[in-house]
């Protein structure tokens, strides 16, 4: 049988657990431009939150042009809808009277559990070159709407090192610089 997209039979026996990493991705409603330090308060605020009630440990999160990606993990007794749901509701919340749309997420979201250390630094790693990716910024240039754990912050700089030397020898690996 197929589902449809956003279907709640796509969800049915879906099972999150704690002690697990998870990457999510999070979609304004109609893919709208959200972007902005208001916008980008307002989710570290709701992360804080989450973590600070022991829902959640948040290992770090990016805000783009349309969508967040995060990677976390469950510790409190909510299961991964719950806190997105929660996460949703406090954002929205506080931006209330500082946003013009009545609806701000897109129903749902898209999760994949991390199930190895390596793929772990790989997820991470796909955040926070997203910026650099989608053509936002220069390799060289901080993304002004991300936030890491300053130990996980550490191996990113590491690997940017790598990339930056590739770039001054002309191995970009960004595909669009590729095809200059």
């Amino acid at each position: 049988m197929m589902c449809e997209a956003g279907s709640k039979e796509l969800r049915k026996g879906r099972f999150s657990s704690g002690e697990v990493s998870y990457f999510v991705t999070i979609c304004s409603y109609k893919r709208n431009y959200i972007s902005g330090i208001t916008v980008f308060e307002a989710i570290r605020i709701a992360f804080g939150w989450l973590e600070a009630n022991s829902y959640i440990k948040l290992f770090c999160f990016i805000l783009m042009l349309d969508h967040i990606h995060a990677v976390l993990q469950l510790t409190g007794d909510k299961n991964l809808s719950e806190v997105v749901s929660n996460f949703k509701i406090s954002v929205v919340k506080q931006l209330k009277g500082k946003i013009e749309s009545s609806k701000f997420w897109q129903q749902g979201f898209f999760d994949h559990r991390i199930r190895k250390d390596e793929q772990f630094m790989q997820v991470v790693f796909y955040c926070y070159n997203n910026p650099y990716r989608t053509g936002i910024i220069d390799i060289e240039e901080h993304y002004q709407f991300w936030y890491c754990e300053s130990g996980i912050q550490k191996e990113l700089d590491k690997r940017m090192d790598f990339y930056r030397a590739r770039e001054t020898e002309g191995n970009s690996f960004n595909p669009r610089l590729r095809e200059r």
